[in-house]
């Protein structure tokens, strides 16, 4: 999230919410585990946040959390049978073009999606961002491309449903967990 306004100076938190279907809010969670560009930027979240929903105990994570294994024990062990996590994963141009290093980091994210789930017997919902990083709008080329790949990951039955290429996509399936015996649509 950007505060901007009349400030002067623009401040990055990376922050997730969870909102009631009334618009109260039910849980805030800031980033606890910093890719290496945000550190000295972004001051890291406090830790696991788990949130009471009507479909279960909803933890919630952001990006670079995924690879933070003990984060989602946590989570497991505060009750959270689903972990939310939207990222913004991308590759450079010169990665993107080399063919190889584009499929070890897709490796990457799946192996990291279907572990986490696994490891802390949750489902992970993974919601990567798709598209170009940059572009025209903003007065400068595509930087980048984001690596989409959105995907909901079980502890027992793996990937359940995985966004295909890089574009937008809605991805919905309905699963039981169960550890909690948590139907979920």
């Amino acid at each position: 999230m950007w505060a901007c306004g009349a400030n002067r100076i623009a401040v990055a938190i990376p922050c997730h919410r969870v909102v009631r279907a009334d618009g109260s809010l039910a849980g805030y969670y800031s980033k606890a585990n910093l890719w290496a560009t945000e550190v000295g930027v972004v001051t890291p979240g406090p830790g696991p946040v788990v949130v009471p929903t009507r479909h279960g105990m909803v933890g919630l994570t952001i990006c670079w959390d995924v690879a933070h294994p003990g984060m989602f024990q946590a989570m497991a062990g505060l009750g959270a049978e689903l972990v939310v996590s939207p990222t913004y994963w991308s590759l450079s141009r010169r990665a993107e073009a080399s063919r190889s290093f584009k499929k070890d980091e897709l490796d990457l994210i799946d192996s990291l999606c279907v572990a986490r789930a696994f490891e802390a017997d949750v489902v992970l919902a993974y919601c990567n961002a798709a598209g170009l990083v940059g572009g025209e709008e903003d007065g400068k080329k595509e930087d980048g491309i984001l690596s989409g790949r959105s995907q909901l990951t079980h502890p027992h039955d793996k990937t359940l449903c995985k966004a295909k290429g890089n574009g937008e996509q809605m991805l919905v399936e309905t699963f039981t967990h169960a550890r909690a015996g948590m139907a979920m649509r």
